[in-house]
């Protein structure tokens, strides 16, 4: 079983990064990737009614994993609520570009493997350099 992508974010930081990874995977990403840019001003309720049938195409066949930016925020708020409604979803805070391309690495992995790689890149990816 395949897994899908969908980063939940705080204004444009996920298409940025999605963006990001498209350079370097040289435009072609080895899975279904879609963003959800949440604002201020969003009706979270109303953002999830929104995404449910994106969210039901994207674990028809398939997991999928959302990576969101920030634990307690909105966006985290609204990926934890379309993890409990549907089945195959797994949610991890914290994306950032490490951890994102670590996903696309290993996105035919099994999804307990790649829960454990994603975590891995996003905390690897973090060093105090001098």
């Amino acid at each position: 079983m395949a897994t899908n992508l969908l980063l939940v974010t705080h204004g444009n930081i996920g298409e940025e990064l999605l963006e990001s990874a498209r350079l370097t995977f040289g435009n072609t990403l080895p899975t279904q990737c879609h963003c959800l840019s949440v604002s201020l001003e969003c009706d979270p309720d109303r953002i999830i009614s929104d995404t449910h049938h994106l969210v039901e195409t994207l674990t028809a066949t398939d997991n999928l994993l959302i990576l969101t930016d920030l634990y307690g925020a909105t966006p985290s708020n609204i990926a934890h609520q379309l993890a409990q409604q549907h089945a195959n979803v797994k949610v991890i805070t914290g994306v950032n570009l490490p951890m994102l391309i670590r996903v696309l690495n290993y996105a035919s992995a099994p999804i307990d493997e790649l829960l454990k790689k994603a975590v891995s890149g996003g905390q690897d990816g973090i060093l105090l350099t001098n």
